[in-house]
């Protein structure tokens, strides 16, 4: 999938087809932010999930070859997760995914 030449042109068509088949966007709830950086965590954040590292490794080099800085992979439910932090990192990422 990385090697076609479409992808090489454009990661972020090989990267839709990796958010549709699993990715999720968790974003903060305003009602708990009042509470302080020690007791909630959360930000922005938008997640690639799969089964395979092999997916893992193409979707890591997707994401820098399109520019975007990622977080560290973690495992999660048996299952690879590479998130991408932050709100306008999560944004601007989204709405190439969503765009045709």
């Amino acid at each position: 999938m990385a090697t076609d030449e479409t992808t090489a042109e454009d990661p972020y068509r090989a990267l839709r087809e990796h958010w549709q088949r699993g990715g999720y966007v968790r974003r903060p709830n305003p009602d708990r932010r009042g509470e302080g950086h020690q007791a909630y965590k959360k930000g922005w954040e938008l997640r690639f999930v799969t089964f395979s590292p092999d997916d893992a490794f193409v979707i890591l080099e997707l994401l820098q070859r399109a520019g975007v800085p990622n977080g560290r992979a973690f495992r999660k439910n048996g299952r690879i997760v590479l998130p991408v932090y932050g709100r306008k990192a999560v944004s601007d990422l989204l709405e190439r995914l969503e765009t045709d």
